[in-house]
């Protein structure tokens, strides 16, 4: 197998992984995406609810209830604690996808350039053994006249 063949076979592999570092980065980013939205959700709610228990207060509520309100926020607000974790990890796994993506992008733009130039080098060969084919037919018909 030609040496052109071999590193075309491997830049159709490198462009295959290539294609698969960028989904699975599409991927992370959908995830993070999704974590941030649910994570503004959560923040909205216990917004919303705080108000709501900051609104009663110069109402008599039972004290039961202001426990469980209380014992609610503070579930909420743990719930936020994780989600905001979910978040920095889904971050962190778009970095690192991002990086095996450049990763495999790099190595798809060197072969290209490597294919580029053993084409370009195998042309100028070609041009060479051509030009040496020409000129040696030619010096044979000047020797016969």
């Amino acid at each position: 197998m030609k040496r052109s063949a071999r590193l075309l076979k491997l830049l159709g592999l490198e462009l295959s992984r290539e294609r698969e570092q960028a989904r699975q980065l599409a991927d992370a980013q959908r995830n993070l995406n999704e974590r941030r939205l649910r994570l503004g959700e959560l923040e909205g709610y216990l917004g919303d609810y705080k108000r709501q228990f900051n609104a009663v207060t110069g109402v008599p509520v039972p004290a039961v209830r202001v426990q469980a309100d209380r014992a609610f926020l503070n579930r909420l607000s743990g719930i936020i604690t994780q989600q905001s974790q979910a978040v920095v990890e889904a971050e962190q796994r778009v970095v690192a996808r991002r990086d095996d993506w450049l990763q495999a992008r790099h190595r798809v733009e060197a072969l290209r350039k490597a294919v580029e130039r053993l084409d370009r080098e195998q042309a100028a060969s070609a041009r060479k053994q051509e030009q040496a084919v020409t000129d040696e037919a030619a010096q044979r018909t000047f020797k016969r006249h």
